[in-house]
Order: structure tokens, then sequence, then C-alpha cells
């Protein structure tokens, strides 16, 4: 009997239990990282730090859950818009001559004038800070413990998976946790390390393991390009695979010339991270999209769909599932893993950005989730957490259940949760 399909999406909270960084932590980082850098170049600034104190200052007095984020996310983003706006003539912005008088950013110190040094300037920060990150993520990768009990569930969860579905996973992290769990997953590159499209997009079976984000274990391969315009380096970016991950190590852009052209003529730092803003444009290149282009044909051959600490904060996958949510019929199982803090509220009262994405995504009325049986009728998310049990919407064509008690604890409902992801409506909440 053929198995079922199930699509999973994993995010950075899948893995922090293994040793992977927080957003909090990141943002600590690469603000160490920008400081570092400055360091060792003097004449230049901190743009990174600028971009920091600029976007803090632009909505601090803004109520919270509008303020617009500080996070690496969004700052990674202002300093490639920074880099691309400070472009000389006609590859820039125009808009550039009406916020200062010569063109460039009030305050900031540039050690050279004129062409691209400006733009070069700035992303070679960004470009180290890129760098950086992805080694430090190999680095972590390389220490991961395979013996702790953490670990042991994480397997268990997705061998169990496995074991009733025919799996497919999207990793939108770059750690390598997953392949540790599942060594033989399919990840779209030959055994020699070149990338295989074709056989991404004619692939019929299932059992894959995509990191639609880049990869520890992607390693940047510099090819000649002698039609490169002038304004970077003459070699174009293939991505391989690297199973060695000390050999995977990225070498520093120190002058910030590395960069990829994408749409409108924007510049970003070439590297095997995609992180920041503009990540539709960072996924123009191989395996990128194909990968994304995976996604979206995997999402409507999905039977099932389970979500696994992910944060709902990428709009280019938010709108994959709100595509296919907004579908008229019936619509696959869906499985949402989260960790609730105390106090933290049900969907029918949650006012985060979260909720609001969740509602946006979906498109369901939260009024119709239903709360456990044997808790109380307002009984918060850490009663549910505690419980462990879901919130389940009491809609026929959209059965959604969502568990508060973290990626890793589910494992004590793995029953539970293969049959609700088989269909079994009454699996669910007990």
């Amino acid at each position: 009997m053929q198995k079922k399909k199930l699509l999973v999406i994993l995010g950075a909270g899948s893995s922090l239990a293994h040793g992977m960084p927080s957003v909090s932590e990141l943002n600590s980082l690469l603000l160490d990282w920008s400081q570092e850098w400055l360091q060792s170049h003097p004449d230049h600034d901190n743009y990174y730090q600028n971009v920091h104190q600029n976007a803090a200052k632009y909505s601090g007095h803004i109520i919270e859950r509008y303020q617009r984020p500080t996070n690496y996310e969004y700052l990674l983003g202002d300093l490639a818009e920074l880099a691309n706006w400070l472009k000389p003539s006609p590859f820039g912005n125009p808009l550039r001559l009406w916020m200062a008088q010569d063109g460039l950013p009030v305050g900031m110190k540039f050690p050279k004038h004129g062409t691209f040094e400006e733009f070069f300037c700035v992303n070679a920060q960004a470009t180290n800070l890129l760098t950086r990150w992805a080694n430090n993520m190999r680095s972590r990768c390389q220490k991961i413990d395979t013996t702790t009990t953490q670990f042991s569930r994480y397997k268990g969860l997705v061998g169990g998976l496995r074991e009733f579905f025919d799996v497919g996973i999207f990793n939108l992290n770059y750690d390598n946790v997953a392949l540790n769990a599942w060594p033989d997953a399919f990840t779209g590159f030959s055994n020699s390390g070149q990338f295989e499209p074709s056989c991404v997009h004619r692939r019929n079976e299932w059992g894959f393991i995509y990191h639609l984000h880049g990869s520890v274990h992607h390693r940047l391969l510099e090819i000649k390009d002698t039609l490169a315009p002038f304004f970077t380096e003459p070699q174009r970016t293939a991505i391989c695979w690297e199973s060695d991950l000390s050999k995977a190590v990225e070498n520093e852009d120190s002058d910030g010339r590395r960069s990829l052209q994408l749409s409108d003529g924007k510049l970003l730092p070439r590297t095997t991270l995609i992180s920041g803003r503009f990540k539709l444009d960072q996924l123009l290149i191989d395996p990128y999209q194909s990968f994304y282009a995976a996604l979206v044909r995997h999402i409507y051959e999905a039977d099932a769909v389970m979500i696994g600490g992910y944060g709902l904060a990428d709009p280019h996958v938010n709108h994959v599932l709100q595509n296919r949510w907004t579908e008229s019929g019936q619509m696959p199982p869906l499985l949402i893993l989260t960790k609730a803090d105390d106090g933290e509220q049900p969907l029918l009262c949650r006012k985060d950005a979260w909720g609001s994405q969740f509602r946006n995504i979906f498109r369901l009325d939260t009024q119709l989730f239903s709360r456990p049986s044997g808790l109380p009728g307002r009984a918060t998310v850490s009663q549910i957490r505690d419980d462990s049990t879901f919130e389940v919407s009491n809609l026929s064509q959209a059965p959604v259940a969502t568990w508060y008690g973290g990626f890793y604890e589910v494992i004590v409902r793995l029953d539970a949760i293969v049959r609700w992801l088989d269909g079994d409506r009454l699996s669910l909440p007990r």
C-alpha cells in the first residue's frame, strides 16, 4: 500500500537544543563581529551598527506590536539596501540625491569616494558578517552530540513519521540536524557533490531533505566568467555539496567585490547563506530556485503538512502556504509544533506577530478552535502545553492542530499525531 505524503517544514526552533543560535544570540553575535571588523578597518565606519541604531530610532516611539523589528535579518537587509543605494549613477538609486546634499548618508565615514567605492565599503562588511556566520554554523554543526536525549527524540520523531508516511523535509535553517537523523535522505546533490536540478524537478518519489536557504554543507565553487559586469568579480558561483564540514569553510571577501547581480540590478553578497531581506532575489540562483519551485509543487502534492519550529517570518514561505490554504475544497491535515511561554494566550486571543501571521496565512477563524477536553474554557496556552495536548480547529474542511509543548517533546504523542496527520479527526485533542 502506497504511503501518504507528509511535507515537513522546519524552522530554526527545531534545532536550538543542538547548539544552534537563537535570534537574540545572533543579534548579539553580529553586533560583536561588526565591531571586530571595524577594528581591522579603522578608516571605515561600522555600517551595521549604524543601521541598527537607525532602525531602533526609527520606530522607538511606536507601540511594540507595530514596531519594525531590529533583529539581524532586518539589519542585514538594511545593510544590503544601503550598499545598493550607494552605487553611482546610473546603477544606484536616484532618490539618494533627495536625502543628502552630496548623495551620501549623513554621518557615515568612507575611506575613498567615487565610482563604486562606497558600495564596496558597505558590501565588504556585509559579506564579512555573512561569512563569519556561515563558518560559525559549520563549527556548531561539527560539535552536534548525537548521544543526547534531545537528539534521540528528534531522530525518533523523524523515524516515526517516516514509518507511516512518505516524508519530504524543507529545512529553512542551515544546520544538519535533520541530516544526522536521516543521513540517506536525497539532498538534490550527486555523490560527487554536484547539484542535480533535473533530478529535483523530475523526481516523483519523496524521501528528501532540501535546504531552502542554504546549508552548512554548501560550498562556493568559483568559475571564471569573462562576461561578468566590471563592478563584480569576474567569476560566477556554483554551489556544490561538501560532506566534510572542515573543507566547506568560506573565505572572506575583504574588499566587497564578490557580488551577485539580481533583480533590478541589485547587488548582494555572494555567500552560501540566504539571510536578511530580499530573500526572493537570493532564491534566483540554483539550488535555491529549484528548491523553491519544489516547495510550491510539493505543497499541493502533500496529503498532510507539519510545521516545526518556524516563526512564520518568511513571506516567500508564508505565501506558498497561504496560496494553498485559500484554495477551495478540503485542506490537508496541518500540525504546527511550537514552544509556548507561560502566560501566552490561545489563538482566539493571541495578538502578537505570530498570531497575526497565522491568521493571515491560513485564513481561519480562530474562534472556531476548540479547547482540549478536561481543561477550562479559558485555558491558557501553558495549561494546554502542560496537559500535553493540542488546540484544534473545528472546521471540517481545514483540520489544524497546534502543539505548544516544543518540537522535541511531541514525541510523547507520536501515535496521536500520526493518526491526526493520517486524517483521524478524533485522535486530537485527547
